[in-house]
C-alpha cells in the first residue's frame, strides 16, 4: 500500500481551499455588481435590492444544484445547459446569446467539457 505523501497532501489541501475562497469571492462579487447595476439602471433602492439579492440567490442555489445533479451523470452537464438557454432565449428575446458564446472554450481552458464548445 502506497504511504500518502505528507507535503504533497498539505499542498493539495491549500489549493483546495484557495479554490473554494476564490469561488466564494467570484459569488460575492456577482452578488454585489447586480445591485450596484441595478441601482444604477433602475434606481432601484434598498427594499428592491433586497429583494433581488433574495431572488439572485435564490436562483442561484437552484442551477448550482441542478448542475451538480446533472453532473453526476453527465460530464458535459447538457441537460443543464439546453434548460439554461432555452430560459434565458424566453426571457431576452433578440438580445439571445447561446452558452457557446457565453462561455467560449477560453474560459474552460483544459477543463473543457468534452465535445468542444459545450
Amino acid at each position: 500500500m502506497a504511504k500518502t505523501n505528507a507535503f504533497l497532501a498539505r499542498i493539495e489541501a491549500q489549493q483546495r481551499l484557495n479554490m473554494e475562497l476564490q469561488r466564494r469571492f467570484t459569488i460575492q462579487q456577482c452578488e454585489d455588481m447586480i445591485l450596484i447595476a441595478a441601482n444604477r439602471a433602475f434606481g432601484f433602492g434598498p427594499k428592491r435590492l433586497r429583494r433581488l439579492r433574495q431572488a439572485y440567490n435564490e436562483v442561484f442555489l437552484e442551477w448550482a444544484v441542478g448542475a451538480l445533479e446533472d453532473g453526476k451523470t453527465d460530464r458535459d452537464i447538457e441537460y443543464t445547459k439546453g434548460a439554461l438557454d432555452r430560459q434565458l432565449r424566453a426571457i431576452t428575446g433578440e438580445d439571445f446569446r447561446p452558452w457557446e458564446e457565453r462561455y467560449p472554450d477560453a474560459i474552460f481552458g483544459a477543463n473543457a467539457p468534452k465535445g468542444g464548445k459545450s
